[in-house]
């Protein structure tokens, strides 16, 4: 399995996204997130155990950072952004394209 992304570069951009982000938070709070977004890794890896985790892993962050994206250009509210990304899975799922 490979992963190609769509837009060069995003990988090396998501990654100064997530460090600016947690540096914006207090410490707590950097804590907290990171206690929650390991819970979330482990069950997705647990769940997917026959898949590349590093699959896993960029398709997990590939969608948050589309549902980032339309947070922010949206100003949508969380569960229509949780009902977006759930539809785009039933979406892969089906395999329309």
């Amino acid at each position: 399995m490979t992963y190609a992304p769509l837009w060069p570069g995003w990988a090396d951009l998501t990654r100064e996204v997530i460090a600016d982000a947690l540096r914006e938070l207090t410490d707590e709070g950097a804590d907290l997130v990171r206690v929650l977004s390991e819970a979330i890794g482990d069950d997705l890896r647990a769940e997917f155990c026959d898949l590349d985790p590093s699959i896993v892993g960029w398709v997990a962050m590939r969608t948050a950072s589309h549902l980032g994206g339309i947070a922010r250009e949206a100003d949508a509210d969380g569960p229509t952004l949780a009902l977006v990304g759930m539809l785009a899975g039933q979406h892969v799922q089906a395999g329309e394209a």
